[in-house]
């Protein structure tokens, strides 16, 4: 492995695209410690604040100038 990994988290963003974010440390610990949490997390305990914690942070984070575009061919019937 060439040390890269990848996580996928929907969370609002101002761009209505699919983006890749800067990583922060704290950002990178956020994710690791979400990784495990029950989809029905007590959101006012210590998993809502961690999770409040990851939006504010995923909200931060600055994004690579990458670009994909979608295919705009329709599908072959």
């Amino acid at each position: 492995m060439n040390g890269i990994s990848t996580r996928t988290i929907a969370a609002p963003r101002p761009s209505p695209g699919c983006e890749v974010l800067v990583v922060s440390p704290l950002l990178y610990h956020l994710q690791l410690a979400s990784a495990n949490m029950p989809a029905l997390y007590d959101e006012s305990g210590r998993d809502g604040a961690l999770v409040q914690l990851l939006l504010y942070e995923l909200q931060l984070a600055p994004s690579l100038p990458l670009f994909a575009p979608l295919p705009s061919d329709p599908e072959p019937s």
